[in-house]
């Protein structure tokens, strides 16, 4: 009889401990949302409520806001494409079925500005691209989308800012006075992502600092 009582006892523990697994595993889910947002000068790119931002991660992010500055012409036009593997440079920048998330035109003005409402947002790169009657359609700015990453380009100290202290610990490096982390050379290599810290990374954060591109 006991020991028929503990095979009970045993099987219902078993079965609670994997109901609760279960349970858990439908219950937690990953956190969304934009980082990495990139932008040329006079075109900055913001997160437009609905985002939480932590060191550069924007949890959740549904909204952005695009100002462009000093556009020529009397009309203008606004892209945000989701970049995809099947792209190639020459069809970057069309807009198709599968990779238009939100499309929107507006009379130019001294300061013309864009709210982007995507249509959804899916792990990936976006790029914004702007056009006016007399200005070609050029890209202007990106974000990427996903799971919060383990850095942030350009925040090569990890403070959740980048600024000049990441420019100092960057040329302390290169001239051999204090060592990296395999985690913080990638969020040094600011410039073309060439797999080493050297004085163009430096500048690139520096060009960050002032004007919001790494460029």
């Amino acid at each position: 009889m006991k020991r028929r009582i503990l095979a009970l006892l045993l099987a219902v523990l078993t079965l609670t401990a994997l109901t609760a697994a279960a349970f858990a595993a439908d219950t937690t889910t990953e956190t969304l949302g934009a980082f990495n947002l990139k932008a040329d000068p006079g075109y900055p790119l913001t997160v437009e409520g609905g985002g939480t931002g932590t060191g550069g991660f924007y949890a959740n992010a549904k909204k952005f806001k695009l100002t462009c500055e000093n556009l020529t012409g009397k009309y203008s036009l606004v892209l945000l494409l989701k970049e995809g593997a099947d792209q190639s440079e020459a069809t970057k920048g069309v807009p198709t079925e599968s990779n238009l998330q939100y499309i929107d035109q507006q009379n130019i003005e001294p300061t013309t500005e864009f709210i982007l409402f995507p249509k959804q947002m899916e792990t990936g790169t976006y790029n914004v691209y702007v056009s006016t009657d007399s200005v070609n359609l050029t890209k202007v700015a990106s974000l990427e989308y996903g799971e919060k990453p383990k850095y942030r380009l350009g925040d090569v100290n990890n403070d959740n800012a980048i600024n000049i202290a990441d420019v100092t610990d960057v040329l302390s490096y290169i001239v051999q006075l204090s060592k990296f982390s395999d985690t913080q050379i990638l969020a040094a290599d600011v410039c073309e992502e060439k797999g080493k810290v050297d004085i163009a990374d430096a500048v690139g954060i520096l060009n960050y600092i002032a004007f919001g591109s790494f460029e």
